[in-house]
């Protein structure tokens, strides 16, 4: 291991490139007290070359911290709505996904002149001699004390590290694998090397003086092998990209540069294209202040350092700019090489420089944090591309129809790329991001997501509960259903009712395959509904009533903004499944399915918590109407031969209840779009209000239980063993399923909420203990029952996940 040197000089990097990764390293070594030099080939620090950048969170913050952000804002217009256009130019999609995001990161989407970026940058050096103009990199050899560049001109300086901060086609780079061959081959094959690759051209430009487009509006057009990028500035400039495919993809020897001459023939031949209803891409073109066209180089790079050699920004990760990450990124990977090489300075002892091994593990852990969040950021931005070109009819139904309606899709999938995005550790975290209601936090986003897999083998005893169930409860319920049809049980038990005559052959339904399926069952209710067995009654009734909170709970998770998109918005499906195949054997599947899809990262913004407002102020009242209101009626209806009708017709409440649901919502205004962005903990009173109205319900329905004697699970296993399908006593069949299919239910509910319980410890959102937690659930079990029980410990959950985040979140400290 070669030793630290004794010496009195700092450590000193060199940085090839004077663009935004270039001048954002250079701040970012400034605030950390390195030395530094910038070698820029351009005579100008910040030149017009018709180019806009597109801000972002992960890159705003990390540009707040350098002080440049300030004056950033005054040239930014916010962006207000996002509109999805065809390639007529007609909108079928409008969103304000720019203000949310705006919202959970605490910076805004925008557009600038790169230019203006650049100036602000210089402008916050404070040597400006460190900054050389005029100086194109010619070579550089790494030497025992560092490294020495040398520039076309002759001139050359030392350093300890080199920094290739000069785009996609890197000299630095080229000089880090000639010197990587000479010292470690085979670290960079030819296949990396020839990473680079091309498929479309871009014409981007700036126009000033359009009218008809707003600037504050975004717009996204999409057509077949041609599409579009326009957002607004200040004095009425206009950010635009054209994207063609070209003939072929070209590999990085062969991509083609393009002329003006070349340029004025892409133009006459597109000029028709439309941007939208009433822009073409002439009229931008007439309105130019600069404009350019480029082929799109895309490329990742699987090794950043060799040495004391290093890349940043375009040079090791390349992405078209469709997603508006290129630059973001670029300012991330430049943080977390600042870190590092901090990092390395604070560990190494005063008076000494660090070491080449000190030096190349810096450079090595700044690879690996960056690597994977890079990677999938390109890959995304990459595909984003093609998408919007319609590569194929999965893109176009994509783009058309699944985003669309997928909601904050857009927000969502950038919100969480960034969320963990990069910081400079050693300065102060700028005040505006701690206001984000999505919290930046590195233990989630990118690279970070909990597995699905993982979530699914915790859960899997909610998985063996219902398979349990579905192996015993199948053949009782054939056997059950037997004896209904088959041994003429229901007319013997009908002679017990002192001479009544009852028509149980029609069903209300009046079609086959549901009077198949509504007549045995409403056959099975007979004995609790008519009085037969008293205790019976009490204990159906109690046991059906104890349900509503369950079904409440899955109404709302349906209408949650984080459940977008998955099973968990098909409650309806799930309850007439477990009306047909019983509570234990889907129930559980429920469970297990809620558990996989709700991560604590599911919560990351306080607004995908929140539950669609129309529908949290509807979902009690449709439960109490179509399900709790219709079950007391079918045990005390004074007719009874209208008793067994709406026993009948009650086998399907899960399809009466969402039909009112659905009519009650439209009742409501549905104030989930503004309140998502003003006052995401808007719906916890009227969930509140759910939980008492139906929490108190199902507690006085434990009443019942607790007359009836409700056998204890391990009673109603041993009672189930015995029940065989021989058994002719319909009341004994009903009792055994109702006490076997309320005990695996709601054991499966329990472990639910303790699996929940548990993501909420793991977090560190939670500080009770596991005893007390088990000796309240004990109490509150045999005191209010398993429905309110566990009703109250969601509504508990909701209380955390809305005021509470994952340890890690970065947010405002008392």
């Amino acid at each position: 291991m070669e030793p630290k040197q004794a010496c009195a000089a700092k450590l000193r990097v060199v940085i090839v490139g004077g663009g935004l990764a270039g001048l954002t390293l250079a701040n970012a070594l400034q605030h950390a007290n390195i030395d530094y030099v910038v070698l820029e080939r351009s005579s100008d620090i910040a030149p017009q070359v018709g180019a806009s950048l597109a801000t972002a969170g992960n890159g705003n913050r990390i540009l707040d911290q350098l002080g440049v952000y300030e004056q950033m804002q005054k040239d930014m217009v916010l962006l207000e709505w996002m509109h999805d256009r065809n390639s007529d130019g007609i909108s079928f999609s409008k969103h304000d996904a720019a203000p949310l995001m705006h919202k959970r990161l605490g910076y805004p989407i925008s557009f600038l002149d790169r230019q203006k970026i650049l100036a602000g940058l210089y402008d916050k050096i404070k040597d400006k001699s460190k900054i050389i103009l005029g100086k194109k990199l010619l070579t550089v050899e790494q030497v025992a004390a560092g490294i020495i560049a040398t520039c076309e001109d002759g001139s050359s300086f030392n350093g300890d590290i080199i920094v290739g901060a000069d785009g996609v086609r890197s000299k630095v780079r080229n000089e880090m694998w000639r010197y990587a061959d000479e010292h470690d081959p085979g670290r960079f094959n030819n296949a990396e090397k020839l990473s680079i690759k091309s498929e479309y051209k871009c014409l981007f430009g700036i126009s000033k003086g359009l009218k008809s487009l707003d600037p504050k509006d975004y717009h996204i057009t999409y057509g077949i092998d041609n599409s579009f990028l326009t957002a607004g500035g200040k004095e009425q400039k206009t950010y635009w990209f054209n994207f063609q495919k070209m003939d072929k993809e070209y590999q990085a020897q062969d991509i083609p540069r393009f002329s003006q001459a070349d340029t004025e023939e892409y133009v006459a031949a597109n000029r028709h294209r439309k941007v939208t209803g009433d822009v073409t891409l002439g009229d931008l073109w007439d309105h130019r202040i600069s404009a350019t066209l480029l082929a799109l180089e895309e490329g990742y790079f699987d090794h950043w350092t060799s040495g004391r050699f290093v890349c940043v920004g375009d040079s090791v990760h390349k992405m078209t700019p469709n997603l508006g990450q290129g630059g973001n990124n670029a300012i991330e990977s430049v943080a977390a090489l600042a870190n590092s090489l901090k990092k390395m300075i604070d560990s190494t002892e005063p008076g000494t420089r660090p070491s080449s091994d000190d030096i190349q593990q810096a450079l090595s852990e700044y690879e690996s944090r960056r690597a994977l969040r890079s990677k999938v950021i390109l890959t995304l931005a990459n595909g984003t591309t093609r998408t919007q070109a319609l590569r194929n009819r999965l893109d176009w139904i994509l783009s058309r129809y699944i985003v669309p309606s997928a909601g904050d899709f857009f927000a969502n999938l950038a919100c969480g790329n960034m969320i963990g995005a990069e910081k400079l550790d050693y300065l102060p975290v700028p005040p505006r991001s701690l206001e984000a209601t999505m919290p930046y936090n590195q233990a989630q986003g990118v690279g970070h997501s909990e597995s699905k897999t993982r979530r699914a083998l915790i859960a899997l005893p909610l998985l063996i509960l219902s398979i349990l169930a579905w192996l015993t409860m199948a053949p009782v319920l054939e056997a059950s259903i037997d004896i209904v049809v088959n041994k003429s049980v229901v007319p013997r038990m009908v002679a017990q009712l002192n001479g009544v005559t009852l028509d149980l052959t029609q069903s209300v339904y009046h079609i086959a395959i549901l009077g198949n399926k509504t007549l045995p069952l409403r056959d099975m209710f007979l004995p609790a509904i008519l009085d037969v067995d008293p205790a019976l009654r009490a204990r159906l009734l109690g046991f059906l009533i104890e349900t509503a909170p369950i079904y409440m709970i899955w109404l709302f998770e349906a209408y949650r903004r984080s459940n977008v998109l998955t099973f968990l918005q098909l409650p309806l499906v799930f309850a007439l499944l477990f009306q047909f195949h019983g509570i234990s054997v889907v129930g559980p599947i429920y469970f297990f399915l809620h558990y996989i899809h709700s991560p604590i990262e599911s919560y990351a913004a306080s607004d995908l918590r929140l539950v669609r407002m129309n529908y949290a102020k509807s979902i009690p009242y449709a439960v109490i109407c179509g399900y709790i209101l219709p079950t007391f009626i079918i045990f005390n209806w004074p007719n009874l031969n209208q008793r067994i009708l709406f026993t009948e017709l009650w086998q399907l409440f899960p399809l009466w209840t969402a039909i009112l649901l659905e009519g009650f919502a439209l009742c409501v205004k549905d104030e989930t779009q503004q309140v998502r962005l003003s006052n995401p903990k808007v719906d916890l009173p009227y969930t509140r209000f759910a939980t008492c109205t139906i929490g108190c319900i199902s507690a006085a329905a434990r009443l019942l239980h607790i007359i009836s004697r409700p056998a204890s699970l391990v009673d109603s296993l041993q009672a189930y063993v015995q029940y065989v399908p021989e058994l002719s006593d319909l009341t004994n069949g009903v009792v055994k399923v109702c006490n076997y299919d309320y005990s695996l239910f709601f054991a499966s509910g329990i472990i639910w909420m303790l699996l929940l319980f548990r993501d909420l410890k793991t977090a560190g959102m939670e500080s009770v203990n596991w005893p007390k937690l088990l000796i309240c659930l004990a109490v509150l079990l045999v005191s209010f029952g398993p429905g309110a029980t566990i009703l109250g410990f969601w509504y508990w959950r909701e209380g955390v996940i809305a005021e509470k985040k994952e340890r890690n979140a970065i947010v405002a400290t008392l």
